[in-house]
């Protein structure tokens, strides 16, 4: 990953299933290993941004100035990233290093996403709201933009 490209970090509400439905902050709390779930990542120089499935690899706990972090590897997909630009900063195959409080979307409609059969459950920890899209969020006001 391109030094100066950081992974967003959303509103505590703002975690979202594949068909834009808003779920519980605590949902994220449910991926583990081999699970899919989409971060969102942004040049700080060129401003490029860009929503990324990655693949939980591994799951550490990481001691950082006395205080233990858990930290989430996962390998970036190739999932949607067709134009041609779409690895000038994350490659496929490259593994990230994030926090659950990255996690913007958990997909878990089975059908789609074999690998979340686990988090099926998440479906009982739909908010009632929603997004039109599950897009980019710009992270000035918050808002949907086009993905």
């Amino acid at each position: 990953m391109k030094e100066s490209v950081i992974i967003f970090k959303p509103k505590k509400e703002d975690v979202y299933n594949w068909h834009g439905n808003q779920l519980l902050p605590e949902s994220r709390d449910y991926v583990s290993l081999n699970n899919i779930v989409r971060l969102q990542f942004m040049d700080t120089q060129s401003k490029w941004w860009e929503v990324i499935y990655v693949k939980i690899v591994d799951i550490k706990n990481v001691k950082i100035a006395e205080i233990n972090i858990e930290k989430l590897y996962g390998e970036a997909l190739d999932t949607y990233r067709i134009m041609e630009d779409c690895q000038k900063y994350v490659k496929n195959g490259e593994i990230i290093e994030f926090e659950r409080n990255n996690i913007l979307e958990i997909p878990y409609d089975v059908e789609f996403w074999a690998e979340n059969n686990n988090l099926k459950h998440l479906e009982n920890m739909r908010t009632g709201k929603g997004r039109g899209i599950t897009g980019l969020i710009d992270p000035d006001d918050g808002k949907d933009l086009d993905a």
